[in-house]
C-alpha cells in the first residue's frame, strides 16, 4: 500500500468513526448488521423495562417527545472476527435509539451536570494499582443510560419508533412513557450517575472526597483486613477502570449482577480514547 493509500483509508475511516450512516448508501450484507444492530438496542430498551405502554390522551402533548435512530459503525478491540462490513473486520454496526431531548420544555430547570473521572485521579488510580500489585481492570456498562433513576415528580413519555410499537405491540392511540432515562435526555448522564453512586454505596464503596467519580473499598470492622485499602475504582460515565483484592473482584461481580457489563478487559485496553498497558511487573 502506497502512502497515499494509506492516508486515503485512514482519513475515511477516522470519518466513519465521527458520522452518521446513510442506509441507502450500504449495500445489503451491511444493512443487515444494522437491521440486527437496532434489534439489540430494542431488546435493550425492553429488557430494562423503560417504557410502559400508556394511552396518548394520558400524557400532556408537551410532554411527549420524538425520538430517532443514530446509526454508526464502531470500532471494535478484537480485531480477529470478521464482521464482513465496508470497514473491514475492525467495525461492527451500532445503532442508538435517541430521543430528541432539546425538546424538553424544561430543559432550562432540570438538573443535568454530572461529574467525569479527572486526569488527576486518573493517575492516581492507576499508581495506586501499580503499588499494590494488583491487576489493572475496566469494563462498560451496557445501556447505561436506559438503568438510570426517573425523573422525580414528572411523567414524560416518546413517540415510539416502528421497531419499538412493533416490539411492544402498540396500538396506533399509544405512546411509551418513560419509566427511566434515555439516550438523548438533557438530564441523562445526571439520572445515571445518582443510580450509579447508589448502588457502589449500597455495596459498601466510599466516595473519594476529592473526587465524586473516585470510589474506594476499605476492610470492615473486626475483619482482618480492617481499615485496609482493598481496591479502587473510577467511573467515566459509563466506563470504570479497577484493581483490587479477591474481596474487591467479589463487589465489582455484584455490581456486575445489577448493571450488565457490556464488556471487561485487563492489563491492556483503551479506555476513554487512551491506550492503556500494565507490564509484568504491574
Amino acid at each position: 500500500m502506497s502512502s497515499t493509500e494509506a492516508c486515503i483509508l485512514l482519513a475515511t475511516n477516522a470519518k466513519k468513526q465521527r458520522t452518521e450512516v446513510r442506509l441507502h448508501e450500504l449495500n445489503k450484507q451491511e444493512r443487515d448488521q444494522f437491521e440486527q444492530a437496532k434489534a439489540a438496542e430494542v431488546a435493550n430498551w425492553i429488557q430494562t423495562k423503560t417504557l410502559t405502554k400508556v394511552l396518548r390522551h394520558q400524557i400532556p402533548e408537551s410532554q411527549i417527545l420524538r425520538c430517532r435512530w443514530i446509526l454508526t459503525w464502531k470500532p471494535i478491540d478484537n480485531a480477529g472476527s470478521n464482521n464482513g462490513n465496508q470497514q473491514g473486520n475492525n467495525y461492527k454496526a451500532k445503532a442508538r435509539l435517541v430521543v430528541l431531548g432539546y425538546l424538553d420544555p424544561k430543559i432550562e430547570e432540570i438538573p443535568r451536570d454530572s461529574p467525569t473521572l479527572n486526569r488527576t485521579s486518573r493517575m492516581l488510580i492507576l499508581q495506586t494499582i501499580a503499588s499494590h500489585n494488583w491487576t489493572l481492570k475496566s469494563f462498560d456498562i451496557k445501556a447505561a443510560f436506559l438503568q438510570g433513576q426517573p425523573q422525580a415528580d414528572r411523567i414524560m413519555a416518546v413517540e415510539p419508533v416502528p421497531e419499538i410499537r412493533k416490539a411492544m405491540q402498540m396500538a396506533p392511540d399509544e405512546v411509551g412513557q418513560l419509566n427511566k432515562g434515555a439516550y438523548g435526555l438533557i438530564d441523562a448522564p445526571y439520572l445515571w450517575y445518582k443510580a450509579l453512586v447508589g448502588e457502589l454505596t449500597r455495596l459498601g464503596l466510599e466516595t473519594s472526597p476529592f473526587d465524586p467519580c473516585v470510589f474506594i473499598l476499605r476492610g470492615t470492622k473486626g475483619t482482618p483486613q480492617e481499615g485496609q485499602l482493598l481496591g479502587v475504582v473510577g467511573i467515566h460515565v459509563d466506563d470504570g477502570i479497577y484493581g483490587g483484592t479477591p474481596e474487591f473482584q467479589r463487589v465489582m461481580d455484584k455490581l456486575e449482577q445489577k448493571y450488565a457489563f457490556g464488556s471487561k478487559s485487563s492489563t491492556a485496553f483503551t479506555f476513554t480514547g487512551i491506550e492503556l498497558t500494565q507490564k509484568y511487573d504491574h
